[in-house]
């Protein structure tokens, strides 16, 4: 294979930093001078590790393909990566029995890894499933609510009828356990396109809500991969049965997301405390997709119907991203990609909602975070200084 091949160099990456350890997050292969592929997790979405190791293997030639979260370039060095190894310590179970949830996109785990839990957390983020296919749906609500409330056997046709599906796509811990919490990003619902089986009613949610699958204005879009496809190889013939079995649901009114939210609400256990994370209804300013435009409009209609509806649940909890985004460097590549703050700021006040103000869960990384922010915010501040000397 690959990556026994004698004229192949591979590598994968692994980072751990004060704050704990990402795991393997990041893979290579060097042929012939050129980078075949540069592989990274958004678990480590804006700390410059893929830019750090283009670097490190001494900026070979690379083919990009499609739309990639942050530019490589063949002049910078992170200074503030090494590869020093960083001790950690022993993470400290959390003084208490409860049972947690976490439901969203994997830039969630920036949020997760500043908590430490123990063994009390469940974590459901956006996975690669083992065709590759970048696998999100399943924390959407229309398919959180086929998850709860369809039958095996008509899971099973769903299943069977989609190749690019699995098996865990249509599964969730909610309807095996009991959680005290279940922490849900709303960013999923706003992103993504929902479909109605139209044979039996349920509702799958991938790609982006854009670009409608069964549109034949967006075929040859999806064919050749000038939208995000999740990494799905679509063929003619896959895209033809869909839209024979599936029909594109409009939820620019959001109204499917909240009737989805109530069948959420209705299933769990009343003591259960549901917190869904709101999208910001900033105007995100840098240079995005077309399929971002105006997402802050989207978002704030979306948060509008879903106030609403939490107004007299006693056990819904919002909290608005905007609420920890204090200016426009506070974003990364999308609307809905964070400097590291923003998460932790999250992640605070989440423990102090855990515990009731009691703070008996440890937020990791307090000292280490003030730092790197202070650092950061220096090189912004000398940055924009020298742009204002050359101007």
């Amino acid at each position: 294979g690959l990556i026994n091949s004698v004229d192949v160099k591979t590598g994968y990456v692994k980072v751990n930093d004060k704050f704990g350890d990402y795991g393997i997050v990041g893979f290579f292969a060097l042929k012939d001078g050129n980078l075949i592929h540069f592989a990274f997790s958004c678990r480590t979405l804006g700390m410059r590790i893929e830019q750090y190791v283009y670097y490190m293997l001494g900026c070979p030639e690379i083919n990009v393909i499609g739309d990639v979260a942050s530019e490589l370039n063949k002049t910078e060095n992170p200074e503030w990566i090494n590869q020093k190894h960083v001790k950690l310590s022993e993470p400290q179970k959390a003084s208490t029995s409860m049972k947690i949830l976490f439901k969203g996109p994997c830039d969630m785990s920036q949020m997760y890894a500043f908590l430490d839990l123990g063994n009390e957390a469940v974590t459901e983020f956006t996975y690669m499933n083992n065709a590759g296919i970048s696998t999100e749906g399943h924390n959407h609500t229309s398919q959180i609510v086929t998850s709860l409330y369809a039958s095996e056997e008509r899971k099973k046709e769903i299943l069977d009828e989609t190749v690019f599906f699995d098996k865990d796509m249509l599964s969730t811990a909610l309807r095996t356990e009991k959680f005290d919490f279940v922490v849900l990003s709303m960013l999923t619902d706003g992103n993504l396109g929902v479909y109605k089986r139209k044979e039996t009613g349920e509702e799958v949610a991938l790609c982006e809500k854009k670009y409608s699958l069964v549109d034949s204005d967006n075929r040859e879009k999806y064919l050749n991969n000038k939208v995000f496809t999740s990494y799905i190889k679509f063929t003619n013939e896959m895209l033809d049965d869909f839209a024979l079995k599936y029909e594109f649901v409009d939820n620019s009114d959001a109204n499917t997301t909240v009737g989805n939210l109530q069948k959420i609400w209705e299933y769990i256990d009343k003591e259960t405390k549901l917190i869904l994370l709101l999208g910001s209804e900033r105007e995100f300013k840098k240079k995005c997709k077309e399929s971002y435009f105006n997402r802050h409009i989207e978002h704030a209609k979306m948060n509008a119907k879903i106030f609403a509806w939490a107004e007299k649940k006693a056990n819904v909890i919002l909290l608005p991203f905007d609420k920890y985004i204090k200016g426009d460097s506070d974003y990364l590549d999308t609307i809905n990609h964070f400097v590291k703050r923003v998460y932790y700021d999250l992640a605070v006040d989440l423990s102090e909602i855990f515990t009731d103000g009691s703070k008996s869960i440890e937020v990791k990384g307090r000292t280490a975070l003030v730092r790197a922010t202070i650092k950061q915010r220096l090189r912004y501040f000398k940055s924009n200084i020298f742009k204002l000397l050359n101007h």
